[in-house]
């Protein structure tokens, strides 16, 4: 519907990588600060199954792309 309207929207970066060559040209990036989004695992204090929580953790650091994993350039702006 973009492409053939002329239209925007908004995609987060991991949803740009599967992007085809002619599809990843007509991406404009953010001027700084750029905005982006926390993902965050959280456990009650008493959670037993810490290993659990370490393994998940593990599994969806190892999915990241690496470009990813090294753009680290970010502001918490507390809402």
């Amino acid at each position: 519907m973009v492409e053939i309207n002329d239209g925007i929207t908004i995609l987060p970066e991991l949803a740009t990588i599967d992007l085809s060559l002619k599809q990843q040209k007509s991406i404009r990036h953010f001027k700084h600060p750029a905005p982006v989004r926390e993902v965050s695992l959280i456990t009650h204090r008493d959670f037993v199954k810490r290993r659990l929580v370490e393994a998940l953790k593990q599994s969806i650091m190892a999915s990241i792309p690496e470009k990813i994993l090294k753009n680290n350039k970010r502001v918490v702006v507390p809402i």
